[in-house]
């Protein structure tokens, strides 16, 4: 028997709050930690120095974790209280987290490396929210800083977003239905709803949450890089949790990876 409650939304705190429990079962890939290192690897070749990191979307804190102990000095940022709250509880207590958006980031300080990797820019559902991201996190870059960040590629909409995935653990069971992938359009938006099957005592309680994504083209990133007065220093493809490799190819690559200086 199944009791269900009403959840529906599209807005990304709302939707993670549903999520949080769930979210590193859902999430989970055994190249994630390698995959973290790969990246900041990759800006270290880019000419990252120092050791002051900024996690923008930093969820439920591993890719923050990742970077502790690599020896960085990080602040955390999300729009989730709860995902923070798992944050919380992975990470010591000396890193400092701040219950913030991408597109409404405070000044936290000047960072000589901020991430924002995870789907986060095409969270940005609006150009101009895009936007406000890149200007709040060029505010907290230092002068010589470096900031990376991916952004999905049309091959993720018409693949992953485009079929049916299921996941299970102890706290419930989770089916990801996606789009139409035949209606896929460049720069649009697409929804994907998460059906939450969580035990209720003898009953299943169901929560079903909508998480909608917008697809931003290259020449829209740099213009609104351009406007944030940041530039491209490297720009990378990536499949899956693999090697970044050069050059972008939209019909192999799932993800573009950007390293951006002032």
């Amino acid at each position: 028997m199944t009791s269900t409650s009403a959840a529906y939304a599209t807005d990304d705190r709302t939707s993670y709050k549903l999520l949080a429990a769930h979210y590193d079962a859902f999430t989970d890939h055994p190249a994630h930690p390698e995959w973290f290192g790969r990246l900041e690897a990759l800006a270290r070749r880019h000419g990252l120095r120092g050791k002051r990191a900024l996690d923008v979307g930093c969820g439920s804190g591993r890719s923050t974790l990742a970077l502790v102990e690599r020896g960085y000095d990080v602040v955390g940022c999300d729009p989730c209280a709860e995902m923070l709250a798992l944050a919380e509880r992975r990470l010591p207590d000396r890193v400092p987290l701040t219950h913030a958006p991408a597109q409404e980031l405070p000044q936290l300080g000047h960072f000589d490396y901020i991430s924002c990797v995870g789907d986060i820019c095409n969270y940005m559902l609006e150009p101009a929210a895009l936007g406000a991201a890149f200007r709040g996190m060029a505010a907290n870059l230092a002068d010589d800083g470096i900031l990376l960040f991916d952004a999905n590629t049309p091959l993720t909409y018409r693949t992953f977003f485009g079929t049916i995935h299921y996941s299970s653990s102890a706290a419930g069971k989770m089916i990801c239905h996606g789009f139409d992938p035949d209606k896929f359009t460049p720069n649009g938006i697409v929804e994907e709803t998460i059906e939450i099957f969580e035990p209720d005592g003898e009953l299943w309680r169901l929560r079903a949450t909508r998480h909608a994504q917008r697809h931003h083209d290259h020449d829209t990133i740099r213009e609104l890089l351009d406007d944030a007065d940041l530039r491209i220093d490297g720009l990378y493809g990536q499949t899956d949790a693999g090697p970044p490799e050069q050059p972008v190819d939209t019909g192999r690559h799932t993800k573009a990876i950007y390293l951006v200086k002032r």
